[in-house]
């Protein structure tokens, strides 16, 4: 795993979670439960990861990328963490066993090549809604733009046959 890739999902974890409560984790990971899935494979997993915005304008998840992770219960627990922002660790490097894949401008993503099994597949999805104050404009209280970031990851588990294809639809 290169330090980008590293880099990049401990970003998407900071900034999803947001906040932090000191509590441990109750899974140990397992390279037995990972194993097999670093194996090629005859599966693939497709789709689109796309949301509409309030306007109903396009949006695709953070850096464009679809994150797909072995549904080991040491995943599962770290991605039920980042969805309910309760839990506060991080992976180390070698605990890390995931792929990603870009989207094209339509959503679209594929992970080709993989192993039967159970997978999580992840987008970090966050964007920005403006309103106005509710403030009468006079001079001293001026009418002014408030910006309001907001985060979501959806998360969907998906079980691959053998030269199976799989779609799913992560908004």
């Amino acid at each position: 795993m290169n330090r980008a890739c590293t880099r990049l999902l401990l970003l998407v974890a900071l900034v999803a979670l947001g906040a932090c409560s000191g509590a441990t984790r109750r899974e140990i990971f397992s390279e037995v439960d990972v194993a097999p899935y670093r194996l090629a494979g005859t599966g693939t997993i497709e789709g689109d990861a796309i949301m509409e915005t309030v306007r109903g304008e396009p949006h695709l998840p953070i850096g464009a990328r679809v994150w797909l992770f072995p549904a080991t219960p040491y995943n599962v627990e770290f991605l039920d963490a980042l969805n309910d922002n309760d839990v506060f660790f991080l992976p180390d490097e070698h605990e890390l066993v995931f792929w990603r894949a870009d989207v094209d401008p339509q959503g679209h993503f594929a992970f080709n090549d993989r192993p039967a099994g159970r997978y999580l597949v992840a987008a970090p999805f966050e964007w920005l809604e403006a309103s106005w104050n509710d403030a009468v404009p006079t001079r001293s209280i001026p009418v002014h733009q408030v910006v309001d970031v907001h985060h979501r990851n959806d998360v969907r588990l998906v079980d691959l046959a053998d030269g199976a294809t799989v779609t799913v639809h992560l908004h």
